[in-house]
């Protein structure tokens, strides 16, 4: 197989089930193999250096493109296999828009699972989630060496967390699973639930014990938008305060099967369920 010429990879697993914008393409993982697809040549690239299985990918894309630092930030991938015991873990870093990997451990006293990693640019850290019993906290790793102390707790029993960064180097970090929703303004430093503002001034919490989360997406402008389990759909901007509304109640079912759009001022909620790469 020649993975630069445009060939389309089979395998026995060929589901799609992650993707990164990464510059002008889209770092996909499908199965456990990392390819990078490119519109303009509707090419597809085999990823080279990834000596495991991987479950993971994640890249964090700065806002000003053009500057020097903006593009080293935007060019860097990394690919990992989560559910694995600390410190038995192992990530594939790529500065090159996700063609090339290389392994790397990280080296650091922890105990727990290690569930996922994010790259923290502004503070120069990756930071890795970790799950210990039934709790959650990040540990946050210096690429020039200096691990630092600065871990928290999340405040959730759920079994598995997904991490989002809003754009725009601003240290924001969502948190989110079926039953929670967690916000930190300053790189996972403090963590705090999501609330929404009432009609009568009073803050609520976002679920009641029949919903669940059934997808959270975020745009340029930090604005948030997250769909329950029974329709509705929230919305808000996140900063300090972090606070979101609820925007329609009782969302047609036909329209929960959609791609996630955004634009400047509004997020189209449209989620794809089950995709396959054929």
């Amino acid at each position: 197989m020649c993975p630069r010429c445009g060939f389309i990879y089979k395998s026995g697993n060929n589901k799609l089930t992650a993707a990164v914008f990464v510059e002008e393409h889209v770092v996909m993982l499908i199965g456990n193999s990392v390819f990078s697809y490119h519109p303009k040549q509707k090419s597809w690239i085999l990823a080279e250096g990834i000596k495991l299985d991987v479950d993971g990918i994640s890249s964090y894309q700065c806002c000003i493109s053009q500057e020097p630092f903006c593009k080293a930030v935007s060019s860097v991938v990394i690919a990992y296999r989560a559910n694995i015991v600390m410190p038995e873990i192992t990530i594939f870093l790529s500065n090159d828009g996700g063609y090339h990997f290389k392994e790397m451990r990280p080296i650091m006293q922890a105990e727990g699972i290690f569930q996922g990693a994010i790259i923290q640019p502004s503070v120069s850290t990756l930071s890795l989630l970790i799950k210990v019993d039934k709790k959650f906290h990040f540990r946050h790793f210096s690429v020039y060496g200096n691990l630092t102390s600065s871990d928290f707790v999340l405040n959730f029993d759920d079994s598995e967390a997904t991490i989002i960064q809003p754009p725009g180097l601003k240290g924001h970090v969502v948190i989110w699973s079926q039953h929670s929703l967690l916000f930190s303004p300053n790189h996972g430093q403090n963590v705090y639930p999501i609330m929404v503002d009432g009609t009568t001034g009073r803050l609520n919490p976002l679920l009641n014990k029949h919903q669940n989360i059934h997808q959270v997406v975020i745009n340029y402008e930090s604005e948030i938008a997250i769909l329950t389990s029974d329709g509705e759909i929230y919305f808000g901007i996140l900063n300090m305060d972090a606070l979101i509304v609820k925007a329609i109640s009782n969302m047609p079912e036909a329209l929960e099967e959609c791609m996630v759009s955004t634009s400047k001022s509004v997020l189209i909620l449209m989620f794809v369920l089950g995709i396959e790469h054929n």
